[in-house]
This record gives structure tokens, sequence and C-alpha cells, in this order.
């Protein structure tokens, strides 16, 4: 893996908190 595993946390921390955002209807 050439993708430090810091950044792939990161990303998917983003993604979760869109999600949950769009899901419970908050504004991002």
């Amino acid at each position: 893996m050439t993708v430090p595993l810091a950044q792939t946390m990161e990303e998917g921390k983003a993604k979760d908190m869109a999600f949950f955002a769009e899901r419970f209807g908050r504004p991002s």
C-alpha cells in the first residue's frame, strides 16, 4: 500500500461524516 494509513482513516472519517450528515438531514 502506497497510501498512508492515516490518510485512509481521514478519508473514511470524512465519508462517514458526510453519510451521517445526509442520513440525519444535517447541513454539511
